[in-house]
């Protein structure tokens, strides 16, 4: 899995949780107010609301949201503010 910052190649992982976790590292989201995570058209509620879930015990401090991006090709793509 890799994670991809305004169009570059960010990070790599072995899993899509690890990728994701060093990705909003990288961002800087542990000093944002809010994370947004868009899922993908193939990305299920149930496991967008997961992934959300594993965000929120990574980042505590900030509030997590999670919307329907609907995106063919990434699982997630994600802001922090």
């Amino acid at each position: 899995y890799i994670g991809l910052a305004n169009g570059k190649l960010a990070t790599s992982g072995r899993d899509q949780a690890e990728a994701l976790r060093d990705l909003l590292t990288r961002m800087g989201a542990g000093e944002r107010e809010l994370i947004t995570l868009f899922s993908g058209q193939d990305v299920s509620s149930a496991d967008a609301e997961a992934m959300a879930e594993r965000v929120r015990g990574w980042f505590p401090e900030q509030e997590v949201e999670v919307q329907r991006g609907g995106q063919p090709f990434y699982a997630y793509v994600v802001s922090a503010e």
